[in-house]
Order: structure tokens, then sequence, then C-alpha cells
């Protein structure tokens, strides 16, 4: 269950497209845990692992991105329904062939994003390898730097 209730989730979440909307965001990849935690509830301890709450300018809510072991315990702690909590197959986890980055990015797709993508850079999960595979598997050569922007929220 949520620490909160939904009308305030979805207040931090109107903050946040504002704030998406003066800097020219369309689509924003939460990365940080303790955000996406902020954002929706969501409490998974799992941040060592490829992860993100998407923020669509035109939608209300945010979509979780998670592992698919991680989506029960997503399904327990956010106020997010089911239909809002989305997941890639485990064998993408601890794979030196495959890359979790590689479903998020077909899963960022399938939701309609389009035009400028804002990432949270600084992510504990985005190292130079994960930068590298997420731009190449979402097509995009630069994303605009969006650390701070659910931190300055709070």
């Amino acid at each position: 269950m949520a620490a909160f209730g939904q009308e305030e989730y979805r207040a931090r979440t109107t903050r946040l497209r504002q704030q998406m909307a003066e800097r020219g965001i369309d689509t924003l990849l939460v990365l940080n845990e303790g955000n996406m935690n902020y954002l929706t509830g969501y409490e998974g301890f799992s941040d060592y692992v490829p992860q993100l709450a998407l923020v669509c300018q035109a939608e209300e809510d945010p979509w979780l991105i998670l592992r698919e072991m991680d989506t029960l315990c997503a399904d327990a702690s956010s106020y997010l329904p089911q239909a809002r909590i989305l997941s890639y197959p485990e064998k993408y986890i601890g794979s030196s062939q495959l890359t979790a980055w590689q479903p998020i990015a077909e899963l960022v797709r399938e939701r309609g994003t389009s035009g400028r993508i804002g990432v949270e850079l600084s992510g504990k999960i985005l190292g130079l390898k994960s930068h590298a595979a997420l731009s190449k598997s979402l097509g995009m050569s630069e994303f605009i730097d969006a650390d701070g922007m659910v931190s300055a929220l709070k």
C-alpha cells in the first residue's frame, strides 16, 4: 500500500510535468529509486538493475518499468494500477550478451513517447555502457539532462 493517497502522487506528477513543459521535455525517464518512490510509492530496493518511472507529458499517471520479479512489490507498494506496471523478462539480468535497456526502450516506445526525452543521467544504474545501450535502443544520440528535476519538488 502506498504511503500517500492517489491525489498526493498525482499532484507531485502534475508539478513535475509543469517543470518538464518549462524545459521542453515531452518524456522523462526517472532512474533514481528515491525519485521513483516519490512519484509512485514504489519501494523495491532494486536499484542495482535497470528500472525506471516513465513520465509522459500527456498522461496523468507515470508508468513503472521493472524487472519481472519486482512487479508484485510495485503492485503492493505503489498507487499505480497493475496495468501501469510493466516488466521485462528475467533473462536480461546478469547477462553479458543481453541488455535490459533494449526491452525497456521497447516499452517506452510502445507508450507512444516522442519528442524530447529527459533522463536522470546520474542515476545509479546508468553507467557508460548502460547509457550507450539505452541511447542505441531508443535511437537517440542525446538526452536532456533531467538531474534534479524531481528532487526540486521535494
